[in-house]
């Protein structure tokens, strides 16, 4: 950009500041999960392997669910990875995310989901993984979400956590005004 005869940063001027919220969260140790869906509520934990939050963060009430503090655009960014402790006749295991706009207590609906075969396994040699990206847009800062495990048949899996680097979790970018 050219300002009275001399170049300036498009970001010292204020346009196109870049990024001005970030977060990223883990889960920081392994758990097992059962059939069905099972809210991940606990082990959570904000990433601080070469990373600090950009702008206020999210809020999270220490059960698993994570609010805004800032309204616009949001790209979540949602990985996991996990491993079969027993059965064999599940046909898939992975993760969901829910969003309610009414408060932290409101009505949830599932807005993602990621899925993966685990049909026909033996016990601890199979592993699931998966990620998948939902842009959320956020006009009021009522809005939470949450993560819940998710698996078919009568295994029981372990979803893999890590505090020291990123296995299972989320990140969160604002990408700009709602």
């Amino acid at each position: 950009m050219i300002a009275n005869g001399a170049v300036t940063s498009a970001k010292a001027t204020g346009i196109g500041g870049g990024i001005t919220e970030a977060d990223s969260w883990r889960i920081n140790s392994n758990f097992s999960a059962g059939t069905g869906t099972n809210t991940i509520n606990a082990n959570w934990e904000r990433d601080d392997t070469n990373f600090q939050v950009i702008g206020t963060g999210l809020s999270h009430d220490g059960y698993g669910k994570f609010g805004f503090q800032v309204t616009g655009k949001y790209l979540l960014s949602f990985f996991f990875t996990g491993a079969v402790e027993s059965g064999n006749d599940a046909r898939y295991a992975g993760i969901r995310v829910y969003s309610a706009t009414d408060g932290i207590n409101g009505s949830y609906n599932e807005i993602a989901q990621s899925l993966d075969s685990v049909n026909a396994v033996s016990s601890g040699t199979n592993y699931a993984a998966g990620s998948m990206e939902k842009i959320l847009d956020v006009t009021n800062t009522n809005t939470f979400f949450y993560m819940s495990t998710y698996t078919t048949g009568s295994i029981t899996w372990r979803v893999d956590g890590n505090s020291s680097k990123n296995v299972t979790g989320f990140t969160a970018f604002r990408l700009g005004d709602t």
